[in-house]
């Protein structure tokens, strides 16, 4: 089972969610599995997710993501396992719990004849929101995605941007505790994508849950918890950092020296049990790339050069980027071997230097311990526990949802 921490503690919020049961997760899924004919398009998933948590669901096209959301919401059924959603099933959920819950999905579904206003205070109405507070509200909404000047346009009339704005805001008009975004940044400007992804995060801060799927893989960097799948599969869970660490089997080094480092320093520095693998990355061998483990590991390996009198230019944590990370965690999984060492080719020259036969036989010789460290550190991981809306009170509204009057 894998299971999605929750957040740090944020500040109270003003308007606080409604608690979930803290004996269950917001959303559990155990064994879930979805056919359709002979193609399993989810195949044999489990997930928790723990209120106050934003989640990003990331692959690629075609890879189960948004079935696994339409399981969540109750819209599809498993063909085998179970789905948990505030502790019920989500294809059972009364009026109350559909209020609950928040979706934006891929395709606008609004209706093409009524202006943005009318198709916002429509769905607002059908969520029972009271007048007063819902003009407020829709106002709000609409300036946020700079919609209030273009409340009249009719969505027929509305740019595919425009639209997908609206459909953004309509999922958010009733203030939910769970909210389901499939790709909802798709097609919109960085800038917008940016505020967008800050008010997804306030409302983490407030305690809701949300749970993102996108193809844009920079965007997991803003979720707490990242679910990778391919072909159906889940492939990790875990946070952006854990995911750099997983790709690359630990923390990458990069330092540079001022001149070649002696073989000696070389052979010191991999018997560090914080070290994993290394090499020159340069044909000079003055670039230098350790996959390490442990928060000490630079200093240590710091301590090992300055005692053979190694000078360093630089030294520094290398950050992966996103989308090199994912797509080796998935071509990993696709061939089901560990993930290339990156040792680098190292420059034969004499004087000090390394040639590839001299870093070969040093790699070769403490090969099992380098075997024997990832156990011991799989093993340690292994061991880890990885580890609400305002009220509907006031008047009824009898008025005609579609025809509210628009200012």
């Amino acid at each position: 089972m894998t299971t999605v921490e929750p957040s740090p503690p944020s500040p109270p919020s003003s308007t606080p969610p409604a608690a979930t049961p803290s004996s269950e997760p917001t959303i559990r899924v155990e064994g879930v599995t979805r056919r359709f004919g002979a193609h399993r398009a989810v195949e044999d998933l489990d997930l928790d997710i723990e209120q106050g948590t934003i989640i990003g669901i990331v692959g690629p096209s075609g890879c189960g993501k948004s079935t696994l959301v339409r399981l969540l919401l109750g819209i599809d059924r498993p063909t085998e396992g179970t789905v948990r959603v505030f502790g019920g099933d989500p294809t059972r959920s009364d009026a109350a719990g559909r209020r609950r819950v928040g979706y934006v999905p891929q395709v606008p579904v609004l209706y093409p004849n009524l202006t943005i206003w009318r198709n916002l205070n429509l769905v607002a109405s059908l969520y029972g929101l009271p007048v007063r507070r819902r003009r407020r509200r829709m106002r709000d909404l609409l300036r946020f995605v700079d919609l209030d000047e273009r409340r009249r346009t009719k969505m027929a009339d509305a740019s595919g941007g425009m639209q997908r704005r609206l459909t953004l805001i309509a999922a958010l008009v009733h203030d939910p505790e769970l909210i389901f975004l499939d790709e909802p940044t798709a097609g919109l400007d960085p800038i917008l994508r940016s505020r967008i992804w800050e008010r997804l995060t306030t409302m983490r801060n407030q305690g809701r849950t949300l749970v993102v799927t996108t193809q844009l893989v920079a965007e997991a960097a803003h979720c707490d918890r990242v679910a990778v799948m391919a072909d159906g599969r889940l492939v990790t869970v875990d946070t952006p950092t854990g995911l750099r660490r997983q790709a690359y089997d630990g923390e990458v080094v990069d330092i540079s020296t001022h001149a070649r480092m002696p073989p000696t320093a070389l052979e010191e520095v991999l018997a560090l049990d914080q070290v994993v693998d290394g090499g020159a990355r340069s044909w000079e061998g003055t670039s230098l790339r350790f996959v390490t483990h442990g928060d000490d590991a630079l200093d240590r390996i710091l301590d090992v050069l300055a005692r053979h009198d190694v000078v360093v230019d630089r030294a520094g944590v290398v950050v992966p980027d996103l989308d090199d990370v994912f797509v080796r965690l998935v071509e990993r999984r696709s061939r089901n071997q560990p993930l290339p060492r990156v040792l680098a080719r190292t420059t034969g020259e004499p004087d000090g230097t390394i040639d590839d036969e001299q870093l070969a036989a040093i790699v070769a010789d403490r090969d099992l311990d380098i075997d024997e460290k990832r156990r011991s550190r799989s093993e340690a991981v292994d061991g880890r526990d990885e580890g609400a809306p305002d009220g509907t009170d006031g008047e009824p509204d009898h008025r005609d949802p579609a025809t509210d009057g628009e200012p």
